[in-house]
């Protein structure tokens, strides 16, 4: 699979059997590709949503997007 097909998905969400759910994304065709860590520094901008991505292995990323507030999924 290349880059271009690759898709990062990123899901928050309570988990109370996170083996059931490895062995679940495994028999969809997930696989194990990198554990990261990261610590992600909001800021107060006038308009929309600016944050600062910061990764264990040092790289960075400052994010911008726009975004209603709005509880329940995004």
């Amino acid at each position: 699979m290349t880059a271009k097909q690759m898709k990062n998905v990123e899901i928050k969400a309570r988990c109370s059997d996170l083996q059931a759910a490895e062995e679940r994304a495994r028999r969809l065709g997930a696989r194990f590709q990198v554990r990261m860590r990261q610590v992600d520094t909001y800021f107060r901008v006038r308009r929309g949503r600016l944050k600062l991505r910061e990764f264990d292995r040092g790289e960075s990323q400052l994010i911008y997007y726009e975004r209603p507030d709005a509880s329940g999924s995004r």
